[in-house]
């Protein structure tokens, strides 16, 4: 775990000495994922949160940001209460927002992992390393916040079940990562988290609609549609991870969610079988929701792979 972290130190180094992380050779800023989310934090400030959905709008007001001549195409695609988060770091300019979001989603991700491994330089070293820890540092991407909600949500249920309700109810930020969760859930019968789960959700679905302005909910539904044409036109077919993507070029649209419907469906029936069962650990069980969840979106980056090392750390623990 050691080298791999260092080997992702090294490869950060290398990109940003050759102009290709944080700064151009030229000193002006990279715009990273990130950017997106900073830039939206003003919208929020300013009380002009639906303009984040109007992908038009939000385009312009991030290119006049900083004064650049290319268009700045990142958009939103997360529910209005993952909005609630963006202004912690807007006040602070593009770059050291990039770095504090990354120290703070670390430091929370080692947090999670510290909950399974129970050493907290093992859990720092194991949550910068492998391919999906880079590219949340290179792409400044938000999958160290998922992969701790999601790590710490599961392994906690036991022990502390509302508390991993609320977090599990928070991922609903990133509800792609959250499909297989109520099934397992229900299966294992865990029904104390699952209603703090779901009235998690509604709190902040509700406070999202009330101090973002009423309408916000509809303006995201809106932007659903341009974001699904978006992603279906293959622009992101390089970067995306899941059987769609595997099989798009190759059958096409209808084809690829063909394969899609497939895969997701029999990850579904295994991880529902494995927490249906007793005899199984909860480690097992927790470990196999991971790789489930990680199956069941036809829209996953690599990013959204961070966690799998939380997954491993399980499987470690159950099989030393």
């Amino acid at each position: 775990w050691l080298f791999l972290a260092l080997a992702n130190a090294c490869a950060l180094y290398l990109h940003w000495s050759n102009g290709a992380w944080l700064f151009h050779n030229s000193g002006s800023i990279y715009v990273h994922d990130y950017f997106a989310q900073w830039a939206a934090g003003y919208r929020v400030l300013n009380g002009q949160s639906a303009l984040v959905y109007n992908w038009a709008d939000f385009t312009a007001f991030q290119t006049t940001l900083i004064g650049v001549a290319k268009p700045i195409k990142y958009y939103a695609f997360y529910p209005p209460h993952f909005l609630l988060t963006t202004p912690l770091f807007t006040r602070l300019g593009p770059v050291p927002a990039y770095l504090a979001f990354l120290a703070t989603t670390i430091t929370l991700y080692a947090v999670a992992l510290n909950l399974v491994v129970r050493d907290w330089i093992k859990a720092a070293v194991v949550a910068i390393a492998g391919g999906g820890a880079y590219f949340c540092m290179l792409w400044v991407q938000n999958g160290f916040l998922m992969s701790a909600l999601l790590l710490a949500g599961l392994a906690i249920i036991p022990e502390r079940p509302r508390l991993a309700g609320i977090l599990l109810g928070i991922l609903t930020i990133k509800p792609q990562l959250g499909i297989l969760i109520p099934f397992a859930l229900a299966a294992g019968r865990h029904w104390r988290t699952f209603g703090w789960a779901t009235g998690t959700f509604l709190i902040l679905a509700l406070s999202a609609e009330l101090i973002l302005g009423p309408g916000i909910w509809a303006a995201f539904v809106r932007s659903i549609f341009e974001a699904v044409h978006f992603l279906e036109a293959g622009t992101m077919w390089f970067k995306m991870q899941s059987p769609f993507a595997l099989a798009l070029p190759l059958l096409g649209q209808n084809g690829a969610y063909v394969v899609q419907a497939l895969v997701a469906l029999l990850a579904g029936l295994f991880t529902v079988r494995v927490w249906r069962d007793d005899m199984v650990s909860h480690g097992l069980k927790c470990a196999a929701l991971i790789a489930g969840t990680l199956l069941m979106s036809p829209y996953l980056f690599p990013y959204d792979a961070a966690v799998l090392t939380g997954a491993a750390m399980l499987l470690i623990r159950e099989n030393p």
